[in-house]
């Protein structure tokens, strides 16, 4: 069966279904899911991140290195990458616990395979700056409306 695909296939597309990964038709939308949750990782870092113990000028150039952090080293499991993440801004236990966008992103995370994972994790070390300025933007508009 894969022998008959495999004249009907590009040879990337090939490699990657042989692989178990997913197919160009799913690729776009896991991209977005990937981006919505990345976002909402930096998001979850600047409410908790701690400004008692760290310089407020730094939130963003902070998160940053945190998500590029946690990526590298946390890749093969979500919830580890998003724990790096918090450890990074040296969230506080107690308002990370009550943080209701952590609450989902924690639930999403823990019910995602190693393979998506793996996947997202590289999706946000190649859009490192793309996943902050949507999240700066994000934080901004919040705060504007709250005044």
């Amino acid at each position: 069966m894969i022998e008959a695909k495999r004249n009907t296939l590009t040879m990337a597309t090939y490699r990657r279904e042989l692989a178990g990964l997913v197919d160009e038709a799913t690729a776009a939308s896991s991209s977005d899911v990937y981006e919505v949750q990345a976002i909402d990782l930096a998001l979850c870092m600047a409410e908790l991140f701690n400004r008692d113990k760290l310089q407020a000028v730094t939130l963003w150039s902070r998160i940053a290195t945190g998500l590029e952090h946690s990526a590298k080293e946390n890749s093969a499991n979500a919830l580890t990458l998003v724990n790096g993440c918090l450890l990074h801004v040296q969230a506080d236990a107690t308002r990370a616990a009550c943080n209701d966008r952590l609450g989902g992103l924690l639930h999403v995370a823990s019910e995602q395979s190693e393979l998506w994972a793996r996947q997202w994790s590289r999706w946000i070390s190649g859009h490192i700056y793309i996943i902050v300025a949507k999240a700066r933007a994000q934080w901004r508009e919040r705060n504007q409306s709250d005044e």
